[in-house]
Parts: C-alpha cells; structure tokens; sequence
C-alpha cells in the first residue's frame, strides 16, 4: 500500500514538472517570438481577423522605421492607409482573394511612407488559427526591396538602349536605301532640265520636274523627321497619336519592306487614338515585330504573296492593335517563350533580346501584349493599351 502510495506520488511530481516545464516553454517561446518580431530586420504587421476590414493591433519597430508612421498612428487602423496612386490593383485583389480564402499571400507592389514617399515592399501574409482551428489574426512580413527593383530596372534600361542601338543601325540602312532612288531622280532630272535650258525649253517641262523634285524632297524630309522623331529623348508622360506613329513607323520601313516583296495593309476604326506613354518605344515595339516578319518571310524558301496585316480596334477604353503576317508561324512551343530573354526563333542569327524588349515596353505602358498562331500560316501579335 505504501509502496503504491509512493509510486503515484512519483508520477504526480513527474507530471507537475512536465507542465511547469511546458508552461515554462511556452512563456519562453512568447518572449523568444515577441523579441524576435521587435528585433526582425523585416517589418512584421499583424492585423485582426475580419477579412474586409483587418485593423492593424501591432506593428514592429522596423515597420516604424520603414513607413515613417508612429505605432499610435497605424493600431486600429486597416493598412490600405498605405496604399496608392501606383499600387497594383491586380495585385491587392489577388490579397483579397487569399484574405477571403484564408490562404498564404504573397506579392509584391508600391506602398506610400507617411510623407508620401513610394517604396517597393515584398511581403507574405499568413493567417493564424488557434487550437479549435478558429481565425485569430493575419501576420504580414515585409521587405523594402526598392533598391532591387530600380537596379532590375535599371538593367532593364541598358537593355532597351541597347536593343534601340540595333534598331537605329537597321533604320540608318533602311533610309540609305530610301533615298537612293529619290537622289537618282533629283539628279537625272536638274541634268535633264540643264540639258533643255539651252535647247527646247518650255515652262510646261519645268514645271512638271520642279513638281516631281518636291514630291521626291517631301518624301526624304517625311523619313529624315520619322528617324529624328524616333531618336527624341524618351518621355513617358507624353501622349500620342497611334495612328500617327504606325504610319511614321512604316515610311521607314517601306522601303525595307517593299524590297523584300512584302506588302502592308494598315486600317484604323478611328482617325486619331491617344495612348499615354512614350511614342519612340511605342515605335520601338513596330519596328521589332515588322522586322521580325520581315526575317521570317526572308527564312521561307517557298513563294507566297507575302503580307503584313495592322488593324486597330477600340474595346471599351483599351485600344487593340493586331499586327498578323503569313510568314509560316513562330515554330516555338509553348509559343509564349518568344518573350523571354535570350530566346530567339531565328537561331543564330537572332538575339534573344527583342521581343523580352517589347513585352517590356507594353508593360511600362500599362498594357499586355500576346501572341498566337494565325491559322497555318502566319503569327498574330495582339497588343492591347489603354486609351487617354
């Protein structure tokens, strides 16, 4: 009896210890968190549970120092304060959605510090359960990562110089095959008009030469101001005009495009639509794809009537700009790859850079580009960019 006595005594001491030493963790475990949340390099956020309007019940000193904002100024308020004119609301829906779902986010965008300032912060969301499986919190780690964006962007930038350097040797060989043909007539015709001056000369001759040698002159001053518009410092707050630059894009290339046996069709539902954003990298954007038509038609050994359709459509407040060629069809599966960097269809002769280009410049203006077989026979690139 007394030895059972004993051996219960044992274990109510053995089980005591356990819970003291349980109860010990767990408070540790509560200080060891809180000071890890109040010593993290990142900024920690945690908000209530209410999914369409969570209040912010603690923030983190780095938080503090990231935003600018007092810890009085933030608890009780939802963190949208936050956010503005550049956040991505694409991105703020897909949080929503997570929110709603009680699901992990994580996402990237513009926020605002307290004096207005943008910064560039990474952060993944988590909802917290407590032991019954109920929604307490949401808990957010943030990152500033400003400072890797702007040197992707950057790079971003060498990449475009870049790929407009090579743009601007291909345009300075396109206009030198321009303006031989109308030098030649200028020179034929001042030798003929010479050659009359002395001889049978009538004022109905010279007229019709003076009227040729301005149609030929206008011609060579349309490309010579299309190439320096092209060359213009990039300005992205400007607006334009896109049937305009289309039809400056394709004075410099008509010539190019007419050696080599390619025709163009361009029709437009409007006469004038204006886009926000820079007109030369708008260019850039045609330039590319008419040139990479223009190397697939030169790759087929087959004869077709070769041709390049551009058609402009307005849905909704978007403008939809559908350039389709005959070509043969980008052979790359899946087709999308043709916008990633270093991926060329045109092998070695290619350089990987041009179309990552342009999908980047339709980025920047706030728009999408994509791109689809059209039929058997050629590529449609389907650009979609919001009207001013």
């Amino acid at each position: 009896m007394g030895l059972k006595h004993s051996e219960n005594s044992l274990r109510y001491k053995d089980l005591q210890m356990q819970n003291n030493f349980k109860n010990i963790l767990e408070d540790s475990l509560k200080n060891i968190s809180l000071m890890a949340f109040e010593q993290s390099y990142s900024s920690v956020v945690i908000t209530s549970a209410d999914v369409d309007n969570p209040l912010v019940i603690y923030v983190n000193p780095a938080f503090i120092k990231q935003t600018g904002y007092s810890y009085e100024e933030v608890i009780g308020r939802n963190p949208k304060m936050l956010q503005g004119e550049n956040t991505d609301r694409a991105v703020i829906d897909r949080l929503k959605k997570a929110l709603q779902e009680r699901t992990f986010f994580e996402g990237t965008t513009v926020n605002y510090k307290k004096d207005g300032s943008e910064y560039y912060v990474e952060w993944n969301i988590s909802p917290i359960f407590d032991d019954k499986g109920e929604l307490n919190y949401f808990i957010s780690f943030q990152t500033d990562i400003t400072s890797k964006v702007k040197l992707t962007q950057k790079n971003e930038e060498l990449l475009l110089q870049q790929s407009k350097l090579a743009t601007v040797g291909e345009l300075m060989n396109a206009m030198a095959h321009q303006w031989k043909q109308p030098l030649s007539v200028i020179h034929a015709l001042s030798h003929r008009l010479l050659r009359k001056i002395d001889k049978d000369f009538r004022v109905e001759d010279l007229q019709t030469t003076l009227e040729t040698i301005v149609e030929q002159t206008t011609f060579m001053n349309e490309t010579i101001s299309s190439f320096q518009n092209f060359l213009r410092p990039i300005d992205i707050y400007n607006s334009f005009d896109i049937n305009k630059s289309i039809e400056e894009t394709l004075i410099l290339m008509q010539d190019e495009l007419m050696g080599k046996s390619i025709s163009v069709e361009f029709s437009s539902v409007e006469d004038s639509l204006e886009v926000n954003g820079s007109e030369n990298e708008f260019k850039q954007v045609i330039l590319n794809i008419l040139s990479n038509a223009r190397d697939a038609f030169l790759m087929q050994n087959k004869s077709i009537k070769r041709k390049i359709d551009i058609e402009l459509k307005v849905k909704d407040s978007f403008i939809n700009i559908d350039i389709i060629d005959n070509a043969g069809g980008i052979k790359m599966f899946p087709i999308e790859k043709i916008f990633e960097n270093n991926v060329s269809s045109k092998g070695a002769n290619g350089t990987g850079i041009g179309l990552y280009i342009v999908k980047k410049i339709i980025t920047r203006l706030k728009g999408e580009i994509n791109v689809s077989l059209d039929g058997d026979t050629g590529t449609r690139f389907s650009i979609l960019l919001p009207l001013k």
